[in-house]
């Protein structure tokens, strides 16, 4: 590390002296020859002090925290600033190159074209540092994150605009997607972390035994894999609704059977749902069915779930018939306190008989996959909200 800064530092003074033995010695930075090898180094470090601005502060402080219409605000002041010092310092010098014959007009016509051409050499040299400092953080962040799974062993670091880094335990991760050059990390507690890097680059820094891609948008963890298909696969995190399907590519379909296969199918002590945990409040029966799906809900089981509640019938009885309801509509229907309502809801989630869709505040209710179209047909054809024992 130490020789890396090392020879980033003499990269960066030899930079400095090569652009200003250049201002000095060449015209191709300043078509209008000045004559004043003093004033040709201060018009140098005017661009060198915006440049390292841009290169040191802007750049890591506002571009890479995704702050970027502040970015652009400041790094285009910084290039008409330092344009302006210049042309203001050197315009007696720039008239006087000019022959006799010219006009003020022309001259001023002239310094105006040439105040573009600074201008647009300031916007070269920033791109420039732009690109160098994007390749450089990028590195950086690849080299702490080979650093951080070899010494933690299970963990992986990625950019956090608020903390620096965020540390991420491997077990968490529920799967990775990647959209528009962003590959987004959602782990098992529902948070999702946003990092600006290719998808193959962050599978290269995964434990290959323990990830699998399975499209060109998306890597899974190997151990919530629950399903597999001709054509897709679904994964499980322990809650009806945190199960997601996705397709698999012909050109990874191989190399997910292999890895499967490789750990002893969806039913191996390491993984598929042997590994995984039912939710808490599911402990008094077991949802999982020989084939490792949640069983269905049918009629006998959905009366033991509502065991002679008939807030709770009434609450499946308006679903069924409407299908999509939200809580207005039932606190419209139904002549009970909202607290009630809440609680009652909160049940029939925890059993998996209804699940939440949407937004949080203007989301619907909805009955889960797992309720049988039995329990269904018999809340709708129901004209009063008697339990099935009464």
């Amino acid at each position: 590390m130490k020789k890396q800064n090392l020879f980033k530092i003499i990269c960066h003074i030899t930079f400095i002296l090569g652009l200003l033995w250049c201002f000095q010695s060449f015209s191709f930075l300043r078509p209008a020859p000045y004559g004043a090898i003093y004033k040709e180094c201060i018009v140098a470090l005017v661009l060198l002090l915006m440049l390292y601005i841009n290169y040191l502060v802007f750049i890591p402080k506002l571009f890479l925290k995704r702050k970027y219409d502040l970015f652009l605000i400041l790094s285009l002041t910084s290039v008409f600033a330092a344009t302006a010092v210049e042309m203001i310092y050197l315009i007696p010098d720039i008239k006087d190159c000019y022959p006799a014959s010219f006009t003020e007009q022309e001259k001023c016509n002239a310094i105006i074209m040439h105040s573009f051409f600074v201008c647009g050499r300031n916007m070269a040299f920033l791109l420039f540092f732009f690109i160098l400092r994007i390749l450089e953080n990028e590195k950086r962040t690849l080299e702490r994150e080979r650093n951080a799974l070899m010494e933690l062993k299970g963990e992986i670091c990625i950019p956090n605009g608020k903390d620096g880094m965020k540390i991420i335990n491997i077990s968490d991760i529920f799967y990775l997607s990647h959209e528009r050059n962003y590959t987004y990390i959602y782990t098992m507690d529902g948070c999702r972390y946003c990092q600006y890097i290719s998808l193959s680059k962050r599978e290269n820094l995964l434990p290959k035994d323990l990830f699998c891609r399975i499209n060109r948008n998306v890597i899974v963890p190997i151990i919530r894999i629950v399903k597999v298909a001709e054509t897709s696969v679904t994964i499980f995190g322990g809650d009806p609704a945190c199960e997601h399907s996705f397709n698999v590519s012909e050109k990874y379909a191989l190399d997910v059977k292999n890895k499967i296969n490789e750990g002893g199918g969806l039913k191996s002590k390491n993984g598929g749902l042997n590994h995984i945990q039912a939710p808490k409040t599911m402990d008094s029966r077991d949802i999982f069915d020989e084939f490792g799906g949640l069983k269905t809900i049918d009629l006998e089981e959905f009366n033991r779930i509502i065991a002679k509640d008939k807030v709770l019938l009434t609450l499946c009885q308006i679903l069924a018939r409407k299908e999509s309801v939200n809580m207005k509509t039932y606190m419209e229907e139904m002549n009970v306190p909202l607290r009630t309502i809440e609680r009652k809801m909160k049940y029939l989630k925890e059993n998996h008989i209804i699940r939440h869709e949407g937004a949080r505040k203007n989301g619907n209710y909805a009955f889960t996959p797992y309720v049988s179209e039995e329990v269904k047909a018999w809340l709708i054809n129901k004209e009063d909200c008697q339990l099935l024992n009464e």
